[in-house]
């Protein structure tokens, strides 16, 4: 495929992605639902002209870029200073439902589908994550205890995210499980912490004083603090994720003048790759059209909101008081793009099991929105 045709394919497929980004503000839909539909009516109906289609190179750097400013720009935003008024019974539910359906979801997705074991274990991490887009989108404006929860939720780093694309990192391109001993393996993770972190934190102190000079462009110094950051940990044997996310937390918690406004050409760039990729994930999926496939992913979903009820009736009894309130804040979060860019990487994996596990991630996309819109409704 040459440079003008995928030009050309990015053209049409922003076009198409803002129309639906506007149009599901309107109606009041979380656009990741309907770019990912979209995407698969382009790139599963035959028009009769050009296809829809994009190199894999051209899809994996998406999802690389789309990680690095996903957990950048999502983490600048969290201060250490309200973690204990705000977010520590928050967090410890968050890292409870981690564990819990790492525990209890992992085997029972590995023994139901067949999905191999590590990709069964990064569908459980990413599971428990909350879009905050789907959840601003259903319950911005609206004021209870339970809405106020979940956007409390989606304010936090998204542990799921950076836990996942770490273990990603590990198993398929740091670790091999079968071949290496396991001492081998601790040296290597350890390794990734170190590095991870200790670049993270050199490339933050590097930012500080580089924002300090009023020459430079704010937004330029951010943008290559990421993507520096992510690069400089992985070519050295460290962890690029733990990078991003030491370096922005320590940025996010400096005091850094107009943080915020120099953080919004980062936005912008993180909501047109989100378009972009949203699309190309739906041309992309070849979601099976059996009762087999559907009857056990919807049974897989539905116990892991079991989980979800069991983890909040636990940790969060004295903030939800009844239970329609803890049914409404176990069934109204949706999946959102961290899931959607683990799909992606799977399918650029080529690894045993890819396909089908990227098949279950997106049916688990659709029943979370499809369950949290129409649990927004009874909760408002």
């Amino acid at each position: 495929m040459g440079a003008e045709q995928i030009f050309l394919n990015v053209t049409i497929v922003l076009v198409i992605a803002s129309i639906i980004h506007f149009n599901a503000k309107f109606f009041k839909i979380p656009d990741l639902l309907l770019l990912i539909i979209t995407g698969y009516v382009l790139g599963n109906i035959d028009y009769g002209i050009f296809p829809i289609i994009f190199p894999q190179e051209f899809v994996h750097l998406l999802a690389l870029i789309s990680i690095v400013f996903l957990v950048f720009t999502g983490s600048t935003e969290f201060n250490f200073k309200i973690i204990e008024s705000h977010y520590l019974h928050i967090a410890k539910y968050v890292f409870a439902l981690i564990f819990i359906s790492l525990i209890f979801f992992t085997p029972l997705l590995y023994f139901i589908t067949g999905i191999p074991l590590k990709l069964s274990i990064l569908i459980s991490l990413i599971l428990t994550g909350v879009s905050p887009l789907v959840v601003d989108s259903l319950y911005l404006g609206v004021k209870n205890r339970v809405a106020n929860l979940l956007i409390l939720e989606t304010r936090i780093p998204s542990f799921d995210a950076i836990f996942a694309f770490i273990i990603y990192d590990l198993l398929f391109t740091k670790i091999n499980i079968v071949q290496d001993v396991i001492i081998d393996n601790v040296k290597i993770f350890i390794t990734e912490i170190v590095i991870g972190l200790g670049t993270g934190v050199f490339i933050a102190l590097i930012t500080y004083k580089l924002l300090k000079i009023k020459r430079l462009m704010p937004a330029l110094v951010l943008l290559l603090s990421a993507l520096t950051s992510f690069q400089m940990s992985e070519q050295l044997g460290g962890s690029g994720i733990l990078a991003i996310v030491s370096t922005s937390l320590l940025l996010g918690n400096m005091k850094i003048k107009n943080l915020k406004e120099h953080m919004q050409f980062l936005d912008f760039l993180t909501k047109i790759i989100r378009l972009l990729v949203g699309i190309i994930i739906g041309t992309i999926i070849k979601i099976p059209m059996n009762a087999n496939f559907f009857i056990s992913s919807i049974f897989l979903y539905l116990c892991f909101l079991a989980f979800r009820y069991f983890t909040v009736r636990i940790f969060l009894s004295n903030k939800l008081k009844t239970a329609r309130e803890r049914l409404g804040f176990s069934f109204g979060s949706g999946l959102g793009f961290s899931a959607v860019i683990l799909a992606t990487l799977f399918i650029q994996s080529g690894v045993l099991g890819a396909s089908l596990a990227v098949n279950y991630i997106t049916a688990f996309l659709f029943y979370s929105v499809i369950i949290a819109s129409i649990t927004a409704m009874f909760v408002k």
